[in-house]
């Protein structure tokens, strides 16, 4: 992926990005709800919009996360926590968050956490400016005029 996706991209306009982290984690988060990893999809996805390096910055955020249905299950039948406390724990992080951030230029991004969900490994990173959009791993693109797109690209001549 490019080190840089700034408003003066290849991209033209940069609009958003979402980056998917998924992982297996299962520790003393209980007590603690929201994002416990932005870190890992933000600071890519801040270096590829040139965030708090210049003209554009972090703004708002609001954050969302899903019931800890699958935590309170993984607890219940793990033979490594042996302490009868977790078979019983009311877990107050989701299986999944979602956050959702505005910057000051309105530009947004998604970051999404899930530690719990059974599924494989991947960190879906997608950049997407008004000509264009790159997906990570594996690292997709699609470019006005210049690619073969899977849905028309409307007004954008």
């Amino acid at each position: 992926m490019p080190k840089v996706l700034s408003e003066k991209s290849f991209f033209a306009t940069l609009e958003g990005v979402d980056f998917v982290a998924v992982c297996d984690l299962h520790d003393d988060r209980a007590q603690r709800n929201g994002n416990l990893y932005p870190t890992h999809g933000l600071g890519p996805v801040a270096q590829y919009m040139s965030l708090a390096r210049g003209e554009d910055t972090f703004g708002r955020l609001v954050a969302f996360s899903s019931p800890a249905k699958g935590r309170a299950l993984y607890a219940q039948k793990s033979d490594k926590l042996t302490d009868p406390a977790w078979k019983t724990l009311e877990f107050k992080g989701g299986d999944m968050n979602t956050s959702i951030i505005k910057t000051a230029l309105g530009r947004t991004i998604m970051v999404q956490w899930d530690e719990t969900s059974p599924r494989p490994y991947s960190r879906l990173n997608l950049i997407q400016g008004t000509k264009g959009t790159l997906a990570g791993f594996p690292n997709r693109m699609a470019v006005a005029g210049l690619t073969k797109t899977t849905k028309p690209l409307g007004i954008i001549a």
